[in-house]
């Protein structure tokens, strides 16, 4: 027969096999985000149409501060880009598609006028 503690060890390896982000240990607010850099366009309830940058994040989970001063972990799949006035890099179309990170102060959406799950204010991109 097998030795003690065998299906403990078993267990073990198979969820570090299985491991998912969920699992991960989530990075800071203020860490770089990482992403592919797209152009979105939606629409308002309203028709108005809604054009705004963003990361296309995978594999990521942040640990922020929610709407109500509660820490939360989120795993975006859009991260919406705002810009300081002047801030927004030139030429930033030319970028278009490209994995890029991020940096800024991170908000939960909570308008219709937020593309994706959270938004990045005063937005800084670097390539990677």
């Amino acid at each position: 027969m097998l030795g003690d503690g065998w299906i403990p060890r078993c267990l073990t390896v198979a969820l570090a096999l299985c491991a998912t982000p969920a699992f991960a240990i989530c990075q800071s607010a203020d860490a770089p985000i990482s992403g592919r850099l797209v152009q979105i366009e939606a629409r308002h309830p309203t028709g108005e149409p809604i054009k705004g940058w963003a990361l296309l994040a995978s594999d990521v989970c942040i640990s922020m501060e929610t709407m109500d001063g509660e820490i939360a972990d989120m795993e975006p799949r859009i991260v919406h880009l705002v810009f300081a006035d002047g801030k927004q890099p030139r030429n930033l179309w030319k970028l278009a598609e490209d994995e890029v990170a991020a940096r800024g102060t991170l908000m939960e959406s909570h308008t219709v006028w937020h593309l994706g799950e959270i938004l990045m204010f005063d937005a800084e991109i670097a390539i990677d």
